[in-house]
């Protein structure tokens, strides 16, 4: 169970090989060591360690707990990488999205988990993989052309279609073996893996929380700082009422930035801030 499948391998393959044609050209290299020096810088590095020790916190927790063992540890490795980050860098560029927790949780509840699990423990041959996976790709990239231009709608209806009827192929045959291997399909282990990206992603709200609302105030801490020189009495005596006021609530540092954000920009001394919370407050 914890090994790669097949199409896992294809995947991986494709991906060197890319990679590799890729890095075989200098501008292509050179692009791509601005976006790697992009990445190590300290902002993205600090929320990158405080998701992988969330994350590791959670696993021994559940590990503890006797619900998590080393069967799960690909598909826990997977989900950090393509779901855990995703969801963290999402709070850290969205934190004024209010659908950003209710994405998270219907994502969770979708019935489609069911048919991506089958269709991941059920795959081709490695051989089958390699072409399936470059054809979907190829044929991915042709519809999402064809979509672009109303005169290409027939090649579109086209595209669509063989993607549909692809898909359901894959589905239809992840089905017909997962019924044929019923007896073994529904163990504990399956049931755990079926379930781990969702509880993952469920336990991982409070620190998308978190990081959300320490975003949010940064917004409003850099609002306050346009119209201040640098720190000083004034910006630490509005910050501590900015605090004060919003506490822990994201629905509050949210509305106070869309209320008051500009008012923010504006302040240059304590009357300042006492005029704009006297007004916020009603008092």
């Amino acid at each position: 169970m914890n090994a790669l499948t097949t199409r896992e391998i294809a995947m991986a393959a494709w991906f060197l090989l890319f990679l590799g044609l890729l890095l075989s050209r200098r501008t292509i290299r050179e692009s791509l060591f601005g976006v790697a020096k992009a990445f190590f810088v300290p902002s993205i590095l600090g929320l990158f360690g405080a998701l992988f020790l969330y994350n590791a916190g959670v696993i021994l927790v559940l590990q503890t707990l006797g619900v998590w063992d080393l069967v799960l540890l690909k598909d826990t490795v997977l989900w950090f990488s393509f779901v855990g980050m995703a969801l963290g860098f999402r709070a850290a560029t969205m934190a004024q999205d209010a659908r950003l927790f209710s994405s998270v949780l219907k994502d969770c509840v979708k019935i489609v988990l069911v048919v991506e699990f089958l269709a991941n423990t059920y795959t081709l041959s490695l051989g089958g993989e390699l072409l399936l996976i470059p054809f979907l790709a190829l044929l991915a990239m042709v519809d999402t052309l064809a979509h672009t231009d109303p005169k290409h709608s027939q090649a579109a209806r086209l595209t669509t279609a063989l993607l549909a009827a692809a898909g359901l192929a894959v589905i239809g045959f992840a089905i017909s073996k997962a019924i044929a291997d019923f007896g073994t399909l529904w163990s504990v282990d399956s049931l755990r893996r079926l379930l781990l990206p969702p509880g993952l992603s469920i336990l991982l709200i409070p620190l998308v929380y978190a990081v959300a609302l320490y975003m949010s105030y940064e917004q409003l801490f850099t609002r306050l700082r346009v119209g201040l020189d640098a720190d000083g009495p004034v910006e630490r005596y509005a910050k501590r009422r900015i605090r004060a006021l919003c506490r822990i609530s994201l629905n509050r540092t949210r509305a106070f930035l869309h209320e008051n954000g500009h008012a923010l920009m504006l302040i240059r001394s304590r009357e300042d801030v006492d005029s704009l919370f006297g007004k916020t407050t009603g008092s």
